[in-house]
């Protein structure tokens, strides 16, 4: 067990409780030139290959490494979500409220066409899709729709379905405007109903979840049902809405808002990558770390970055 965890999970809040400090972390950030600054990356998902693929304004578009060019999968609208199976096989959603397998180059309509898809993560084998009009599930095995989760028929406390994540302890977490849902195979518990949940991730201390007032971790070795604790992300974290956050295999979390943040919660520090670092967007939209624990940086102003941390 590392020293971050110690008993009672105590160290971790006493450690959240001081005072927040800067720090220069030494990194390379690198513009991906193999697009136009009128390219907006959606989001991003990492396949078996670690190859890279963007849900972006112009289609689909995958790539190996940052010195090559896209392959564009064609598509006649805009993309704005990515899930990963559990074969990393990567699926995309479509502005026109489309899911394409990609690997099978074949397009479903399973939302009305009046919703709009916010967000989608395989859980249990189904494709869940985040809509403002409820929670969609798809069935890839039977090639059919299943179950919808709105509030009407379900515990779900919106039907503005803001995240997904489906974490390492079999569970999925529904993010709305009005709390989060833990979901634990059927079972479904609505939690922090006075929060609006806008990014979750995972490192080995826990869950991170992000809302529009604060950051916790979720710790599931003391408690089945997860025990909560919080951080302050008043200290500069973040920059207006949180849209996008990841984590590296060192426990370090990143945000995107505004403004591109590395939190390390072992030393209670943090780096803001800016314009020293060569970093010029105010509109970060999408993170993730590949395998070889690069960060990219997905925007709606600037295209793609990479972030290369230098570990010392």
């Amino acid at each position: 067990m590392s020293k971050f965890l110690i008993p009672s999970f105590l160290g971790l809040f006493l450690l959240f409780s001081g005072p927040l400090s800067a720090q220069e972390t030494e990194a390379v950030v690198e513009k991906y030139q193999k697009l136009s600054n009128q390219v907006e990356v959606h989001d991003i998902a990492i396949d078996a290959d670690n190859n890279k693929w963007m849900a972006t304004n112009q289609g689909l578009m995958k790539f190996a490494a940052i010195n090559k060019d896209p392959i564009i999968h064609t598509l006649d609208t805009t993309v704005v979500a990515l899930a990963v199976d559990s074969d990393e096989q990567i699926w995309a959603a479509t502005s026109g409220n489309s899911i394409y397998d990609p690997s099978q180059f074949k397009v479903m309509d399973i939302t009305p066409s009046s919703a709009k898809i916010q967000c989608m993560s395989f859980y249990r084998s189904l494709l869940y899709i985040g809509t403002d009009q409820g929670l969609f599930t798809y069935n890839p095995r039977t090639n059919k729709a299943s179950k919808v989760y709105q509030k009407e028929n379900s515990k779900i406390p919106s039907n503005n379905i803001t995240m997904l994540f489906a974490d390492p302890y079999e569970q999925l977490w529904i993010g709305t405007d009005a709390g989060v849902v833990q979901m634990r195979k059927k079972s479904m518990k609505v939690l922090e109903k006075d929060h609006e949940f806008q990014a979750a991730t995972h490192t080995k201390e826990g869950i991170w979840l992000v809302s529009d007032k604060e950051i916790w971790v979720v710790n599931m070795v003391e408690s089945k049902a997860g025990r909560w604790y919080p951080a302050d992300v008043s200290r500069g974290l973040s920059k207006g809405k949180v849209r996008a956050l990841a984590s590296d295999s060192y426990g370090r979390i990143y945000l995107a808002s505004e403004i591109v943040v590395q939190f390390d919660p072992y030393s209670n520090k943090s780096t803001t990558f800016d314009q020293d670092y060569g970093f010029f967007s105010s509109d970060a939209i999408a993170l993730i770390n590949d395998k070889n624990d690069d960060l990219w940086v997905g925007t709606g102003d600037e295209g793609l970055f990479r972030i290369d941390m230098i570990e010392g």
